[in-house]
C-alpha cells in the first residue's frame, strides 16, 4: 500500500514554522484531526497558527515560504479580521489550507472547530481562548438572499434570450451555462439544509439533479430550450425553498416568444 502524503508534509511544515519564534500555536483541525475518518490522497491539511497580527501578515503577503515545500501549482488567500487564510494546492497535487490567527493581550477568544489537536503551543491556558465551533453548524438561509438571487437568475435569463435573438450564441451560451450554476446552487443549498451542514466530505444527496442539466448546445433552439429546462428546475427547487411568489409566468413567456419569432 502506498504511503500517505499527509503526515511527512505535516512534519515539514512544523519544522518550517517552529523556526519563528512568534509562531505560538500550531492547531491541526478537519479530516486529519478527526480519527473517525479515514484519510486518503485527496485529503488537506487544515491548520491553524497563533501568532502576532505583524507576522501573520508578513506570511500572508510573502508565501515564497511555501516553496520549500514544493513547487506551488495555485495559491488563494483571504483576510477578514484576525483570520489570514492562505489555500494551496502544489504540483503533486497535495493540497494545504492555513489559517493564521492574530492575537494579543486583549484577545478572549479564537474560533477552533469543535475536534482539533494541538500540535505546538506556548500560550498559557489556551484552552480558556479557543471557542469551539461546530464542524455541522450550518446558517440557515436567507429569503431575502433567496429573492434577489431569483431576480438575478431572471436577469440573466433575459440577456441570453436577448443574445440568441441578437445571433449573439457565445454570449448566449456562456449566460446559459450560468443559469445551470444557479441551479446547482440552490440544490447545495438543499442538501446543506436537509443534513444541517455544508461540510460534505463524501455525499450522494442531490446528484440526481445532474441529470436534469444539460449543456450540450448546438444551436439557438437547443439554448432557448437549456433556458427553458433550467428554469423550470430553477423554480423547482424555489419552492422547496419555500419561495412560491415568483415570477416564473412571466420568464416563460419570454422564451415562448423567442421561440416563436424564430420558428
Amino acid at each position: 500500500m502506498k504511503k500517505l502524503w499527509q503526515n511527512d508534509t505535516l512534519e515539514e511544515l512544523k519544522n518550517i514554522l517552529l523556526k519563528d519564534d512568534w509562531v505560538k500555536s500550531i492547531i491541526l483541525i478537519g479530516s486529519l484531526a478527526n480519527e473517525s475518518i479515514k484519510i486518503d490522497f485527496w485529503s488537506d491539511i487544515d491548520i491553524k497558527i497563533i501568532t502576532s497580527e505583524a507576522i501573520a501578515s508578513n506570511y500572508y503577503e510573502d508565501t515564497s515560504w511555501l516553496n520549500t515545500l514544493w513547487n506551488i501549482f495555485t495559491i488563494d488567500k483571504n483576510h477578514v479580521g484576525i483570520y489570514y487564510t492562505i489555500r494551496v494546492c502544489f504540483d503533486d497535487f497535495r493540497c494545504i489550507d492555513i489559517v493564521f490567527i492574530t492575537i494579543n493581550e486583549n484577545t478572549n477568544n479564537i474560533q477552533i472547530p469543535k475536534i482539533y489537536k494541538i500540535l505546538h503551543n506556548t500560550i498559557p491556558n489556551i484552552e480558556n481562548i479557543i471557542e469551539k465551533t461546530s464542524d455541522n453548524s450550518y446558517t440557515w438561509i436567507n429569503i431575502e438572499w433567496l429573492k434577489s438571487f431569483e431576480k438575478w437568475f431572471i436577469h440573466k435569463s433575459r440577456v441570453a434570450i436577448t443574445k440568441v435573438m441578437r445571433n449573439d450564441l457565445i454570449m448566449a451560451q456562456h449566460l446559459t451555462i450560468d443559469l445551470a450554476r444557479d441551479c446547482l446552487v440552490l440544490q447545495m443549498n438543499l442538501r446543506d439544509i436537509k443534513f444541517n451542514t455544508n461540510i460534505h466530505r463524501t455525499w450522494w444527496y442531490g446528484n440526481e439533479i445532474i441529470n436534469e442539466i444539460s449543456l450540450n448546445a448546438k444551436n439557438w433552439k437547443d439554448i432557448l430550450n437549456h433556458i427553458k429546462m433550467y428554469s423550470d428546475v430553477f423554480y423547482k427547487l424555489l419552492l422547496e425553498l419555500w419561495i412560491k411568489n415568483t415570477n416564473k409566468k412571466i420568464l416563460k413567456r419570454y422564451i415562448n416568444k423567442a421561440l416563436i419569432e424564430l420558428k
